[in-house]
């Protein structure tokens, strides 16, 4: 018979990491480069809120004022939301994830109308 608990303590989840953009809500200001996916969305988006703070030098800035994003690999265009913990889940057991988060000000939900996630996307792209 197995002996799960050898199991379980040997079982590692893989380590998740992916290149991100975030955009300030004026659009003058953002992120970008490598971070590591946490297990979890919550301890991910409080990461990223330490790191707009930091970064920015702003204490006022909360990230429930941001949506987070995916970009959609097949269309190469879109961003898909992710609100949930399954949802954030899904997204890091993918190959190639690049996270976006945007502004909840922000309308637009297409890259190329975002000219500066736009030049990030297409100069990530051109590296590979």
């Amino acid at each position: 018979m197995p002996n799960i608990d050898k199991i379980l303590k040997n079982y590692e989840e893989k380590e998740v990491s992916t290149n991100f953009f975030l955009l300030h809500e004026k659009n003058k200001l953002w992120l970008e480069g490598w971070v590591h996916l946490d297990d979890s969305l919550e301890k991910f988006l409080s990461f990223i809120e330490s790191e707009m703070k930091y970064s920015w030098e702003r204490n006022d800035l909360k990230i429930s004022d941001y949506q987070i994003f995916q970009i959609d690999m097949e269309d190469k265009n879109q961003l898909i939301e992710i609100k949930t913990e399954s949802q954030y889940g899904q997204t890091r057991k993918q190959d190639d994830i690049y996270i976006v988060i945007l502004s909840k000000e922000s309308k637009y939900r297409l890259i190329e109308n975002i000219p500066l996630l736009f030049e990030w996307f297409q100069r990530i792209l051109n590296q590979d």
